[in-house]
């Protein structure tokens, strides 16, 4: 069975180990060169990211609710919205490395809860029927931290 939270937990609750890195730029919200940790990101910028995210999330309830059931579909359907989303999510995964832009992505992601939960119970259930199915498993894969 898939987490219940894949989805959400992929930029609001990503806990990794912290290793010692140079510090990123200000401003950007791309990764400081050699560093792999984003730099500061604006609030509008932030704002914008997490907009684009949960728009990937309603993308990703529709590819389910249109697959009607059927697992090849929902799998591909999940794969075309995360390859359209693939540079959002990345972003979005790459700010956990940051404590302080983390904690205003966990702030953004408890503001937005119902609909989020909303959108990753669609995925959920695809995930009761799918869950087995090697494609549905990668699709998911693609969501983790």
């Amino acid at each position: 069975m898939i987490m219940l939270m894949a989805a959400a937990i992929a930029v609001t609750g990503c806990k990794k180990k912290s290793q010692p890195k140079p510090a990123p730029t200000a401003g950007t919200g791309t990764p400081a060169a050699g560093t792999g940790t984003p730099a500061a990101m604006s609030d509008a910028d932030l704002e914008a990211l997490m907009a684009e995210y949960l728009t990937m999330m309603v993308a990703l309830g529709k590819a389910v609710d249109d697959a009607g059931g059927d697992c090849g579909k929902t799998s591909a359907g999940m794969n075309a919205v995360l390859d359209k989303y693939a540079a959002a999510l990345a972003r979005g995964k790459a700010l956990t490395q940051d404590p302080a832009t983390k904690g205003r992505v966990e702030a953004w992601g408890q503001k937005h809860m119902s609909e989020l939960m909303t959108l990753s119970m669609k995925v959920a259930s695809a995930g009761q029927k799918c869950g087995s199915d090697p494609a549905f498993q990668q699709a998911i894969a693609r969501l983790s931290p």
